[in-house]
């Protein structure tokens, strides 16, 4: 929410929103492991899934289009959490596609690091890393 208080909409937006991702694939897995599936059968537990993820991927395509006027480090940021969740909607059928869901993923938190350990150096030093 500081990020609202600094004036920066798409930043607690986007921080607020992803932070209802993780609750609500938490809840998501917690019902499974409860015995709560949809659907008679695991299979309907992989459908709601790769909704749910799909889901997510469709608002993180609508994030990524307003990172064309930010840095470039938020635009790869973005394209590789669009990447991650349609590739992880399609591993909830092939493992495959999960594996490299997964590995977009870690991508996708390497750029977070650098992104937001070059907005500290910007704002302690006033220098800008490559990206940013």
């Amino acid at each position: 929410m500081w990020q609202m208080h600094r004036g920066s909409t798409f930043a607690a937006t986007a921080f607020c929103s992803y932070s209802a991702f993780w609750l609500g694939f938490a809840a998501l897995r917690v019902l499974k492991l409860a015995g709560f599936t949809w659907g008679p059968d695991a299979a309907g537990y992989a459908q709601a899934e790769a909704l749910y993820l799909g889901t997510w991927g469709v608002l993180s395509v609508l994030f990524f289009a307003l990172t064309f006027a930010e840095r470039a480090a938020l635009r790869a940021l973005f394209a590789l959490l669009v990447a991650s969740f349609f590739l992880l909607a399609a591993g909830a059928f092939d493992r495959g596609a999960r594996v490299a869901g997964g590995y977009c993923g870690l991508a996708c938190a390497a750029c977070a690091v650098y992104t937001g350990f070059g907005e500290m150096v910007l704002e302690t030093y006033g220098a800008r890393l490559p990206g940013l």
